[in-house]
């Protein structure tokens, strides 16, 4: 929730409004890799290797590869997973976004020095 605070200055006479959010207490102590891997196995989500799973997870936040398992996911409610989804087929979908990623802002940095160019040489 935020709360305005009203600080008042006094030269100009103008009234300015803080905002502070109140704090969040989280009790819970944070996952470790192999326990999000367990709560995975126990929403249906099958891996052919544990062990790489729990090492991609302690290298790639589980907060972001999170998304890469919603098209595997079959009750969004309850946040089961298809019967045929499994772990490596979310890493294949991370491994192609990232390839795409790549491919993208190298294109993206050739169409940026032509384009400074072409305005460069328009200005002068």
């Amino acid at each position: 929730m935020f709360t305005p605070l009203p600080v008042r200055t006094a030269r100009s006479g103008w009234t300015f409004y803080l905002y502070y959010m109140a704090k969040t207490l989280f009790n819970e102590p944070p996952q470790t890799t192999g326990g999000i891997v367990q709560l995975l196995k126990r929403r249906g989500l099958a891996f052919k290797d544990e062990t790489k799973a729990s090492h991609l997870l302690s290298h790639v936040s589980y907060f972001r590869f999170k998304s890469y398992l919603l098209p595997l996911i079959q009750n969004k409610q309850t946040g089961t997973f298809k019967s045929s989804a499994t772990f490596e087929d979310a890493y294949t979908l991370y491994k192609f976004d990232s390839a795409l990623r790549k491919l993208i802002c190298a294109e993206m940095e050739k169409i940026e020095v032509s384009l400074r160019t072409i305005v460069s040489q328009e200005l002068w």
